[in-house]
């Protein structure tokens, strides 16, 4: 996975409201894992707007690895539901 080249990994805990990575600057997310008790949807924001890079919706208990390297121009903002954590690799910012 994407891990070994991220110089960074950021733990989001369940049910947080857009919890920020590396605010305001850009980063490449490597991968991410998510990590789910029950379903529910993670939603992966620009930081400090209520743009979506992307979402992933968990049906039941299991994990999800997503693979595909993408840039966040101004940082990331992570918001999670009851029962699901993240854990984002990604650059220093400045990326």
């Amino acid at each position: 996975m994407g891990n070994n080249f991220a110089s960074k990994s950021t733990h989001v805990a369940e049910s947080q409201t857009d919890s920020a990575i590396e605010s305001g600057e850009s980063i490449k997310v490597f991968g991410i894992t998510i990590e789910a008790q029950n379903g529910g949807t993670v939603l992966f924001e620009k930081y400090g707007t209520a743009d979506l890079y992307e979402k992933a919706t968990m049906l039941g208990m299991g994990v999800m690895e997503l693979t595909v390297p993408w840039l966040a121009d101004v940082g990331l903002q992570v918001t999670t539901p009851a029962g699901i954590t993240v854990t984002v690799f990604h650059s220093h910012g400045g990326a």
